[in-house]
């Protein structure tokens, strides 16, 4: 089992790509598209992180925003 130091650069990478995703478009009136940002913007970093695992999100099934 890999240790949460080991894996703290690689989400921190994500939980970055994900805020500037959204920052990018808050302002503009439209959620969605702020949800979206963060969700494309994280799922480029994750696709290049040699990490193996299941990505668990609850609030987009919540609102009917994009997700995981």
């Amino acid at each position: 089992m890999v240790s949460l130091r080991a894996l703290a650069p690689s989400l921190t990478r994500i939980t970055i790509a994900a805020a500037v995703g959204a920052a990018l478009h808050i302002g503009q009136g439209n959620p969605n598209l702020v949800d979206a940002k963060a969700v494309e913007f994280s799922r480029a970093v994750l696709a290049q992180t040699d990490i193996e695992g299941e990505v668990i999100s609850c609030e987009g099934p919540k609102d009917n925003a994009p997700a995981f």
